[in-house]
Protein backbone atom coordinates (compact mmCIF):
# COMPACT_ATOMS: atom_id res chain seq x y z
CA UNK A 1 0.00 0.00 0.00
CA UNK A 2 1.78 3.10 -1.22
CA UNK A 3 -0.07 6.37 -1.05
CA UNK A 4 2.00 8.22 -3.68
CA UNK A 5 1.00 5.67 -6.34
CA UNK A 6 -2.63 6.13 -5.44
CA UNK A 7 -2.38 9.85 -5.73
CA UNK A 8 -0.53 9.67 -9.01
CA UNK A 9 -3.24 7.40 -10.38
CA UNK A 10 -5.74 10.18 -9.66
CA UNK A 11 -3.59 13.00 -11.06
CA UNK A 12 -2.77 14.24 -7.58
CA UNK A 13 0.92 13.47 -7.71
CA UNK A 14 1.82 17.09 -8.43
CA UNK A 15 0.12 18.19 -5.24
CA UNK A 16 1.61 15.59 -2.96
CA UNK A 17 5.07 15.22 -4.44
CA UNK A 18 5.40 18.97 -4.71
CA UNK A 19 4.70 19.14 -1.01
CA UNK A 20 6.93 16.14 -0.41
CA UNK A 21 9.84 17.92 -2.01
CA UNK A 22 9.31 20.83 0.35
CA UNK A 23 9.17 18.34 3.22
CA UNK A 24 12.82 17.36 2.87
CA UNK A 25 15.03 17.17 5.99
CA UNK A 26 16.16 20.75 5.38
CA UNK A 27 12.65 22.04 5.93
CA UNK A 28 12.14 23.60 9.38
CA UNK A 29 9.72 21.78 11.67
CA UNK A 30 6.17 22.98 12.12
CA UNK A 31 5.78 25.98 14.37
CA UNK A 32 5.60 25.00 18.05
CA UNK A 33 2.98 27.71 18.42
CA UNK A 34 0.51 25.86 16.19
CA UNK A 35 -2.64 25.00 18.16
CA UNK A 36 -2.64 21.49 19.66
CA UNK A 37 -5.85 19.52 19.28
CA UNK A 38 -6.80 16.22 20.91
CA UNK A 39 -9.89 14.08 20.66
CA UNK A 40 -12.73 15.41 22.86
CA UNK A 41 -12.45 13.86 26.29
CA UNK A 42 -8.68 14.22 26.71
CA UNK A 43 -6.43 17.12 27.49
CA UNK A 44 -3.16 17.87 25.77
CA UNK A 45 -1.33 16.62 28.84
CA UNK A 46 -3.29 13.36 28.84
CA UNK A 47 -2.44 12.74 25.21
CA UNK A 48 1.22 13.74 25.50
CA UNK A 49 1.81 11.44 28.47
CA UNK A 50 -0.13 8.52 27.01
CA UNK A 51 1.58 5.18 27.38
CA UNK A 52 1.76 3.59 23.96
CA UNK A 53 3.41 0.73 22.13
CA UNK A 54 4.53 3.05 19.38
CA UNK A 55 4.29 6.71 18.46
CA UNK A 56 3.64 7.35 14.78
CA UNK A 57 5.04 10.85 14.37
CA UNK A 58 3.65 12.32 11.16
CA UNK A 59 4.59 15.94 11.87
CA UNK A 60 1.37 17.78 12.74
CA UNK A 61 -0.40 14.44 13.18
CA UNK A 62 0.73 12.08 15.93
CA UNK A 63 -0.88 8.71 16.54
CA UNK A 64 -0.18 6.77 19.72
CA UNK A 65 -0.61 3.17 18.53
CA UNK A 66 -1.69 0.97 21.44
CA UNK A 67 -2.07 -2.82 21.26
CA UNK A 68 -3.32 -3.41 24.80
CA UNK A 69 -4.38 -6.82 26.11
CA UNK A 70 -6.91 -5.19 28.45
CA UNK A 71 -8.44 -3.15 25.65
CA UNK A 72 -8.72 -6.14 23.34
CA UNK A 73 -10.32 -8.38 25.95
CA UNK A 74 -12.79 -5.64 26.88
CA UNK A 75 -13.60 -4.96 23.23
CA UNK A 76 -14.29 -8.60 22.44
CA UNK A 77 -16.46 -9.10 25.52
CA UNK A 78 -18.33 -5.89 24.75
CA UNK A 79 -19.08 -7.08 21.20
CA UNK A 80 -20.11 -10.65 22.04
CA UNK A 81 -22.45 -9.40 24.78
CA UNK A 82 -24.59 -7.84 22.00
CA UNK A 83 -25.70 -5.12 24.41
CA UNK A 84 -26.36 -2.86 21.41
CA UNK A 85 -27.61 -3.39 17.86
CA UNK A 86 -24.34 -1.81 16.71
CA UNK A 87 -22.19 -4.58 18.22
CA UNK A 88 -20.07 -6.31 15.58
CA UNK A 89 -21.37 -9.80 14.99
CA UNK A 90 -18.12 -11.28 13.68
CA UNK A 91 -16.94 -11.60 17.28
CA UNK A 92 -20.17 -13.31 18.34
CA UNK A 93 -19.92 -15.79 15.46
CA UNK A 94 -16.27 -16.54 16.20
CA UNK A 95 -16.65 -17.15 19.93
CA UNK A 96 -20.26 -18.22 20.27
CA UNK A 97 -21.37 -19.60 16.92
CA UNK A 98 -24.50 -18.44 15.09
CA UNK A 99 -26.43 -16.10 17.40
CA UNK A 100 -24.33 -17.23 20.36
CA UNK A 101 -25.78 -20.73 20.33
CA UNK A 102 -22.47 -22.27 21.41
CA UNK A 103 -22.15 -20.22 24.60
CA UNK A 104 -22.52 -22.22 27.78
CA UNK A 105 -24.88 -21.13 30.54
CA UNK A 106 -21.84 -19.87 32.47
CA UNK A 107 -20.76 -17.83 29.43
CA UNK A 108 -24.22 -16.32 29.12
CA UNK A 109 -24.37 -15.47 32.81
CA UNK A 110 -21.08 -13.59 32.58
CA UNK A 111 -22.30 -11.69 29.51
CA UNK A 112 -25.51 -10.76 31.33
CA UNK A 113 -23.40 -9.22 34.08
CA UNK A 114 -21.58 -7.09 31.53
CA UNK A 115 -24.82 -6.03 29.85
CA UNK A 116 -26.22 -4.94 33.22
CA UNK A 117 -23.26 -2.60 33.67
CA UNK A 118 -23.56 -1.41 30.08
CA UNK A 119 -27.14 -0.34 30.79
CA UNK A 120 -25.75 2.11 33.34
CA UNK A 121 -22.71 3.08 31.24
CA UNK A 122 -23.63 3.29 27.53
CA UNK A 123 -21.17 4.25 24.79
CA UNK A 124 -18.61 6.79 25.96
CA UNK A 125 -19.91 6.92 29.54
CA UNK A 126 -17.05 5.43 31.53
CA UNK A 127 -16.25 1.93 30.33
CA UNK A 128 -14.31 3.05 27.24
CA UNK A 129 -12.26 5.54 29.27
CA UNK A 130 -11.51 2.81 31.80
CA UNK A 131 -10.73 -0.31 29.78
CA UNK A 132 -9.29 1.01 26.53
CA UNK A 133 -6.15 1.42 28.56
CA UNK A 134 -2.51 0.27 28.45
CA UNK A 135 -2.86 -0.91 32.08
CA UNK A 136 -3.65 -4.49 33.08
CA UNK A 137 -7.29 -5.34 33.82
CA UNK A 138 -7.17 -4.87 37.59
CA UNK A 139 -5.15 -1.66 37.42
CA UNK A 140 -7.40 -0.21 34.73
CA UNK A 141 -10.50 -1.02 36.78
CA UNK A 142 -8.99 0.57 39.87
CA UNK A 143 -8.10 3.68 37.89
CA UNK A 144 -11.71 3.84 36.73
CA UNK A 145 -12.93 3.74 40.33
CA UNK A 146 -10.43 6.38 41.42
CA UNK A 147 -11.55 8.64 38.57
CA UNK A 148 -15.20 8.20 39.56
CA UNK A 149 -16.19 6.50 36.31
CA UNK A 150 -17.18 3.19 37.94
CA UNK A 151 -18.27 2.07 41.39
CA UNK A 152 -16.09 -0.45 43.22
CA UNK A 153 -18.80 -3.08 42.73
CA UNK A 154 -19.01 -2.44 39.00
CA UNK A 155 -15.23 -2.60 38.68
CA UNK A 156 -15.12 -5.91 40.54
CA UNK A 157 -17.79 -7.36 38.26
CA UNK A 158 -15.98 -6.24 35.12
CA UNK A 159 -12.71 -7.73 36.40
CA UNK A 160 -14.53 -11.03 36.95
CA UNK A 161 -16.13 -11.00 33.49
CA UNK A 162 -12.99 -9.96 31.60
CA UNK A 163 -10.78 -12.49 33.37
CA UNK A 164 -13.36 -15.20 32.66
CA UNK A 165 -13.16 -14.64 28.89
CA UNK A 166 -9.45 -13.74 28.86
CA UNK A 167 -8.09 -17.20 27.90
CA UNK A 168 -10.29 -17.37 24.80
CA UNK A 169 -9.45 -13.83 23.75
CA UNK A 170 -5.75 -14.39 24.41
CA UNK A 171 -5.84 -17.21 21.87
CA UNK A 172 -7.27 -14.82 19.24
CA UNK A 173 -4.70 -12.18 20.17
CA UNK A 174 -1.90 -14.69 19.63
CA UNK A 175 -3.37 -15.86 16.34
CA UNK A 176 -3.87 -12.36 14.92
CA UNK A 177 -0.76 -10.68 16.38
CA UNK A 178 0.99 -10.81 12.96
CA UNK A 179 -1.94 -8.87 11.48
CA UNK A 180 -1.44 -6.02 13.93
CA UNK A 181 2.28 -6.11 13.26
CA UNK A 182 1.75 -5.81 9.51
CA UNK A 183 -0.67 -2.94 10.02
CA UNK A 184 1.84 -1.01 12.15
CA UNK A 185 4.46 -1.65 9.45
CA UNK A 186 2.06 -0.23 6.85
CA UNK A 187 1.57 2.92 8.92
CA UNK A 188 5.30 3.30 9.40
CA UNK A 189 5.86 2.92 5.65
CA UNK A 190 3.22 5.57 4.94
CA UNK A 191 4.39 7.99 7.65
CA UNK A 192 5.94 10.58 5.33
CA UNK A 193 3.03 10.72 2.85
CA UNK A 194 0.62 10.89 5.81
CA UNK A 195 2.68 13.76 7.24
CA UNK A 196 2.50 15.63 3.92
CA UNK A 197 -1.23 15.13 3.70
CA UNK A 198 -1.73 16.10 7.35
CA UNK A 199 0.31 19.26 6.82
CA UNK A 200 -1.86 20.27 3.87
CA UNK A 201 -5.09 19.57 5.75
CA UNK A 202 -3.79 21.25 8.89
CA UNK A 203 -2.97 24.39 6.91
CA UNK A 204 -6.48 24.40 5.51
CA UNK A 205 -7.79 24.06 9.08
CA UNK A 206 -5.73 26.85 10.62
CA UNK A 207 -2.38 25.08 11.18
CA UNK A 208 -3.66 22.88 13.99
CA UNK A 209 -1.80 19.93 15.41
CA UNK A 210 -3.57 16.70 16.30
CA UNK A 211 -2.63 13.83 18.58
CA UNK A 212 -4.75 10.85 19.62
CA UNK A 213 -4.31 7.32 21.01
CA UNK A 214 -5.36 4.60 18.57
CA UNK A 215 -6.28 1.22 20.08
CA UNK A 216 -5.62 -1.59 17.61
CA UNK A 217 -7.99 -4.52 18.13
CA UNK A 218 -7.58 -8.06 16.80
CA UNK A 219 -10.35 -9.12 14.45
CA UNK A 220 -11.47 -12.68 13.61
CA UNK A 221 -13.02 -11.66 10.29
CA UNK A 222 -10.70 -11.40 7.27
CA UNK A 223 -12.42 -8.30 5.80
CA UNK A 224 -15.26 -6.88 7.91
CA UNK A 225 -14.17 -4.36 10.53
CA UNK A 226 -15.36 -1.37 12.49
CA UNK A 227 -14.08 1.70 14.24
CA UNK A 228 -15.24 4.32 16.70
CA UNK A 229 -14.22 7.30 18.78
CA UNK A 230 -15.07 7.28 22.48
CA UNK A 231 -13.49 8.59 25.63
CA UNK A 232 -10.84 10.44 23.65
CA UNK A 233 -9.65 7.28 21.92
CA UNK A 234 -9.91 5.85 18.43
CA UNK A 235 -10.80 2.15 18.47
CA UNK A 236 -9.89 0.29 15.28
CA UNK A 237 -10.57 -3.36 14.46
CA UNK A 238 -7.81 -4.59 12.13
CA UNK A 239 -8.78 -7.39 9.69
CA UNK A 240 -6.28 -9.55 7.86
CA UNK A 241 -7.32 -8.33 4.42
CA UNK A 242 -9.76 -5.43 4.85
CA UNK A 243 -8.76 -1.80 4.41
CA UNK A 244 -8.26 -0.61 7.98
CA UNK A 245 -5.78 2.01 6.74
CA UNK A 246 -8.40 4.09 4.93
CA UNK A 247 -10.80 3.62 7.85
CA UNK A 248 -8.22 4.99 10.28
CA UNK A 249 -7.33 7.93 8.06
CA UNK A 250 -10.99 8.76 7.60
CA UNK A 251 -11.54 8.77 11.37
CA UNK A 252 -8.49 10.91 12.06
CA UNK A 253 -9.17 13.36 9.23
CA UNK A 254 -12.74 13.90 10.41
CA UNK A 255 -11.34 15.21 13.68
CA UNK A 256 -9.56 18.00 11.80
CA UNK A 257 -12.75 18.96 9.99
CA UNK A 258 -15.03 18.68 13.02
CA UNK A 259 -13.17 21.54 14.69
CA UNK A 260 -15.04 23.86 12.33
CA UNK A 261 -18.56 22.70 13.15
CA UNK A 262 -19.60 25.95 14.84
CA UNK A 263 -18.20 28.13 12.04
CA UNK A 264 -19.84 25.90 9.44
CA UNK A 265 -23.24 26.20 11.10
CA UNK A 266 -23.02 29.99 10.91
CA UNK A 267 -22.09 29.93 7.23
CA UNK A 268 -24.76 27.36 6.39
CA UNK A 269 -27.62 28.96 8.31
CA UNK A 270 -29.42 30.04 5.12
CA UNK A 271 -28.58 27.04 2.94
CA UNK A 272 -31.56 24.74 2.43
CA UNK A 273 -30.90 21.11 3.31
CA UNK A 274 -27.21 21.52 4.21
CA UNK A 275 -25.90 21.58 7.77
CA UNK A 276 -22.46 21.26 9.36
CA UNK A 277 -22.83 17.56 10.08
CA UNK A 278 -23.63 16.77 6.43
CA UNK A 279 -20.83 18.98 5.10
CA UNK A 280 -18.29 17.57 7.56
CA UNK A 281 -19.19 14.02 6.60
CA UNK A 282 -19.01 14.89 2.90
CA UNK A 283 -15.56 16.47 3.25
CA UNK A 284 -14.32 13.42 5.15
CA UNK A 285 -15.76 11.07 2.53
CA UNK A 286 -14.15 13.10 -0.25
CA UNK A 287 -10.83 12.67 1.58
CA UNK A 288 -11.21 8.96 2.34
CA UNK A 289 -12.01 6.93 0.35
CA UNK A 290 -12.21 9.75 -2.20
CA UNK A 291 -8.54 10.80 -2.24
CA UNK A 292 -6.82 8.64 0.36
CA UNK A 293 -7.15 4.92 -0.36
CA UNK A 294 -4.94 1.85 -0.81
CA UNK A 295 -2.76 1.40 -3.85
CA UNK A 296 -4.27 -0.48 -6.79
CA UNK A 297 -7.74 -0.22 -5.22
CA UNK A 298 -10.92 0.77 -7.04
CA UNK A 299 -12.27 4.29 -6.83
CA UNK A 300 -14.94 3.30 -4.34
CA UNK A 301 -16.57 6.70 -4.10
CA UNK A 302 -16.88 7.09 -7.87
CA UNK A 303 -18.24 3.55 -8.23
CA UNK A 304 -20.87 4.07 -5.53
CA UNK A 305 -22.16 7.21 -7.19
CA UNK A 306 -22.19 5.53 -10.60
CA UNK A 307 -24.23 2.67 -9.14
CA UNK A 308 -26.69 5.08 -7.52
CA UNK A 309 -27.17 6.94 -10.79
CA UNK A 310 -27.64 3.70 -12.72
CA UNK A 311 -30.26 2.59 -10.19
CA UNK A 312 -32.08 5.92 -10.37
CA UNK A 313 -31.68 6.62 -6.67
CA UNK A 314 -32.75 10.17 -5.75
CA UNK A 315 -31.03 12.75 -3.56
CA UNK A 316 -33.88 12.39 -1.06
CA UNK A 317 -32.01 9.33 0.26
CA UNK A 318 -29.42 10.58 2.74
CA UNK A 319 -26.75 8.04 1.74
CA UNK A 320 -27.13 8.83 -1.95
CA UNK A 321 -26.98 12.57 -1.26
CA UNK A 322 -23.81 12.20 0.83
CA UNK A 323 -21.94 10.12 -1.75
CA UNK A 324 -22.87 12.37 -4.66
CA UNK A 325 -22.02 15.55 -2.79
CA UNK A 326 -18.68 14.07 -1.69
CA UNK A 327 -17.75 13.16 -5.26
CA UNK A 328 -18.62 16.66 -6.48
CA UNK A 329 -16.55 18.17 -3.66
CA UNK A 330 -13.47 16.13 -4.51
CA UNK A 331 -11.99 18.38 -7.26
CA UNK A 332 -12.54 21.51 -5.17
CA UNK A 333 -10.98 19.84 -2.13
CA UNK A 334 -7.98 18.74 -4.20
CA UNK A 335 -7.43 22.35 -5.28
CA UNK A 336 -7.93 23.68 -1.76
CA UNK A 337 -5.29 21.33 -0.34
CA UNK A 338 -2.78 22.51 -2.97
CA UNK A 339 -3.56 26.22 -2.69
CA UNK A 340 -1.73 27.88 0.20
CA UNK A 341 -4.14 30.82 0.03
CA UNK A 342 -7.20 28.67 0.65
CA UNK A 343 -8.77 28.40 4.11
CA UNK A 344 -11.58 26.25 5.43
CA UNK A 345 -13.84 29.32 5.29
CA UNK A 346 -13.20 29.90 1.59
CA UNK A 347 -13.59 26.20 0.85
CA UNK A 348 -16.95 26.06 2.65
CA UNK A 349 -18.11 28.85 0.34
CA UNK A 350 -17.26 26.69 -2.66
CA UNK A 351 -18.99 23.72 -1.05
CA UNK A 352 -22.19 25.72 -0.64
CA UNK A 353 -22.15 26.62 -4.36
CA UNK A 354 -21.64 22.95 -5.27
CA UNK A 355 -24.50 21.89 -2.99
CA UNK A 356 -26.89 24.41 -4.54
CA UNK A 357 -25.92 23.38 -8.07
CA UNK A 358 -26.52 19.73 -7.17
CA UNK A 359 -29.94 20.55 -5.72
CA UNK A 360 -30.89 22.50 -8.86
CA UNK A 361 -29.93 19.57 -11.08
CA UNK A 362 -32.02 17.23 -8.95
CA UNK A 363 -35.05 19.53 -9.20
CA UNK A 364 -34.65 19.71 -12.98
CA UNK A 365 -34.41 15.92 -13.19
CA UNK A 366 -37.54 15.46 -11.07
CA UNK A 367 -39.69 17.41 -13.56
CA UNK A 368 -38.79 15.22 -16.53
CA UNK A 369 -40.58 12.03 -17.56
CA UNK A 370 -38.79 8.98 -16.22
CA UNK A 371 -36.92 7.13 -18.99
CA UNK A 372 -37.66 3.91 -17.13
CA UNK A 373 -41.42 4.45 -17.28
CA UNK A 374 -41.19 5.62 -20.88
CA UNK A 375 -39.20 2.57 -21.99
CA UNK A 376 -40.82 -0.64 -23.22
CA UNK A 377 -38.51 -2.79 -21.11
CA UNK A 378 -40.12 -4.31 -17.99
CA UNK A 379 -38.90 -3.17 -14.58
CA UNK A 380 -38.09 -4.99 -11.37
CA UNK A 381 -38.42 -3.11 -8.07
CA UNK A 382 -36.94 -4.70 -4.94
CA UNK A 383 -37.83 -3.40 -1.50
CA UNK A 384 -35.91 -4.56 1.58
CA UNK A 385 -32.39 -5.23 2.79
CA UNK A 386 -30.00 -7.66 1.13
CA UNK A 387 -26.28 -8.15 0.64
CA UNK A 388 -24.89 -6.30 -2.37
CA UNK A 389 -23.52 -9.58 -3.75
CA UNK A 390 -27.11 -10.67 -4.44
CA UNK A 391 -27.69 -7.86 -6.95
CA UNK A 392 -26.77 -10.19 -9.82
CA UNK A 393 -29.72 -12.43 -8.89
CA UNK A 394 -32.12 -9.56 -9.64
CA UNK A 395 -30.54 -8.11 -12.77
CA UNK A 396 -31.62 -10.03 -15.87
CA UNK A 397 -31.45 -9.14 -19.55
CA UNK A 398 -32.74 -5.72 -20.54
CA UNK A 399 -35.00 -5.41 -17.50
CA UNK A 400 -34.74 -2.16 -15.52
CA UNK A 401 -33.73 -2.80 -11.93
CA UNK A 402 -34.19 -0.47 -8.93
CA UNK A 403 -33.98 -1.25 -5.22
CA UNK A 404 -34.91 0.65 -2.08
CA UNK A 405 -35.33 0.06 1.67
CA UNK A 406 -38.76 -0.29 3.28
CA UNK A 407 -39.67 3.40 3.54
CA UNK A 408 -42.86 5.16 2.51
CA UNK A 409 -41.05 7.77 0.41
CA UNK A 410 -39.08 5.03 -1.37
CA UNK A 411 -42.26 3.16 -2.32
CA UNK A 412 -43.89 6.39 -3.43
CA UNK A 413 -40.91 7.30 -5.57
CA UNK A 414 -40.45 3.99 -7.38
CA UNK A 415 -44.07 3.02 -7.80
CA UNK A 416 -45.25 6.57 -8.44
CA UNK A 417 -42.51 7.71 -10.81
CA UNK A 418 -41.08 4.64 -12.48
CA UNK A 419 -43.56 1.76 -12.51
CA UNK A 420 -45.94 0.78 -15.29
CA UNK A 421 -48.50 -2.05 -15.56
CA UNK A 422 -47.13 -5.61 -15.32
CA UNK A 423 -43.82 -4.56 -13.77
CA UNK A 424 -42.64 -6.79 -10.92
CA UNK A 425 -42.18 -5.93 -7.24
CA UNK A 426 -40.11 -8.16 -4.93
CA UNK A 427 -40.70 -7.65 -1.20
CA UNK A 428 -37.98 -8.94 1.15
CA UNK A 429 -38.68 -9.26 4.87
CA UNK A 430 -37.38 -10.87 8.04
CA UNK A 431 -38.71 -10.95 11.59
CA UNK A 432 -36.73 -7.77 12.24
CA UNK A 433 -37.77 -5.85 9.11
CA UNK A 434 -41.36 -6.93 8.34
CA UNK A 435 -42.74 -4.08 10.46
CA UNK A 436 -40.94 -1.58 8.22
CA UNK A 437 -43.18 -2.33 5.25
CA UNK A 438 -45.16 0.91 4.94
CA UNK A 439 -48.81 0.67 5.95
CA UNK A 440 -49.80 2.65 2.84
CA UNK A 441 -48.40 -0.16 0.68
CA UNK A 442 -49.32 -3.21 2.77
CA UNK A 443 -51.92 -4.07 0.10
CA UNK A 444 -49.03 -5.27 -2.05
CA UNK A 445 -48.54 -8.25 0.28
CA UNK A 446 -50.16 -11.50 -0.92
CA UNK A 447 -51.20 -12.20 2.69
CA UNK A 448 -52.11 -9.87 5.59
CA UNK A 449 -49.10 -8.48 7.39
CA UNK A 450 -50.32 -9.94 10.70
CA UNK A 451 -50.42 -13.42 9.16
CA UNK A 452 -46.92 -12.91 7.77
CA UNK A 453 -45.61 -11.85 11.17
CA UNK A 454 -47.16 -14.92 12.84
CA UNK A 455 -45.47 -17.23 10.33
CA UNK A 456 -42.08 -15.60 10.90
CA UNK A 457 -42.46 -15.85 14.68
CA UNK A 458 -43.11 -19.57 14.29
CA UNK A 459 -39.85 -19.86 12.34
CA UNK A 460 -41.50 -20.38 8.94
CA UNK A 461 -40.17 -19.06 5.65
CA UNK A 462 -42.63 -17.61 3.11
CA UNK A 463 -42.45 -17.62 -0.69
CA UNK A 464 -45.62 -16.26 -2.33
CA UNK A 465 -46.73 -14.57 -5.53
CA UNK A 466 -49.58 -12.12 -6.01
CA UNK A 467 -50.93 -9.26 -8.09
CA UNK A 468 -51.77 -5.78 -6.83
CA UNK A 469 -51.91 -2.26 -8.26
CA UNK A 470 -51.46 -3.74 -11.76
CA UNK A 471 -48.09 -5.10 -10.63
CA UNK A 472 -46.75 -8.63 -10.23
CA UNK A 473 -45.67 -9.18 -6.63
CA UNK A 474 -43.19 -11.69 -5.17
CA UNK A 475 -42.88 -12.01 -1.40
CA UNK A 476 -39.79 -13.64 0.14
CA UNK A 477 -39.70 -13.69 3.93
CA UNK A 478 -37.72 -15.63 6.53
CA UNK A 479 -37.04 -15.41 10.26
CA UNK A 480 -33.35 -14.56 9.72
CA UNK A 481 -31.46 -12.56 7.09
CA UNK A 482 -29.18 -15.47 6.16
CA UNK A 483 -32.21 -17.64 5.34
CA UNK A 484 -33.82 -14.80 3.37
CA UNK A 485 -30.73 -14.41 1.22
CA UNK A 486 -30.79 -18.15 0.52
CA UNK A 487 -34.39 -17.76 -0.68
CA UNK A 488 -33.24 -15.06 -3.11
CA UNK A 489 -30.65 -17.40 -4.57
CA UNK A 490 -33.08 -20.29 -5.06
CA UNK A 491 -36.17 -18.41 -6.29
CA UNK A 492 -34.91 -16.07 -8.97
CA UNK A 493 -37.15 -17.79 -11.52
CA UNK A 494 -40.12 -16.04 -9.90
CA UNK A 495 -39.12 -12.65 -11.29
CA UNK A 496 -37.26 -13.61 -14.47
Amino acid sequence: MTLPKVLLSRCLGVIFFGALASASPAQPPASPDAPQTTVPGTSSADSADWQCNELLNADLLKLDLVASRTAQIFHVVDQISMWSKTCHRQYLSYFGGANGSEFSEADQEMLRKHVAIREKHPWGQGLEQTFYSPLDIAAAAQEGVTAGRLTAEEAATEIEVLNYFAPKVDALIGKEAPTLTRFRETLRAERLPIAVFARQLSRLCGNRRYRVPVYLIVNPHPVSHGNGVAGGRIILEVPRHGDAYTTLMRTVLSAFVDQYTDDMNKTLSGVEGLDAATLSEAITTALAPGLLRPAASDDTLFNRVAHDLESGKPLSESGVRLQRFSLMLRPALTSALADKNQTMTSFVGQAVAIWRAMAEMERAASTSVSPIRASKAPSLFVFGEYDATLTEYFKTGSRNFLSRPHRTDAYQELLGKYSKPNDTVVLLATSDTVTRIPTLFSDLLPIPVATLQDKLVRGESVVLQGHARQLNVVLLAAPKQVVLESLVRTNRALWQ
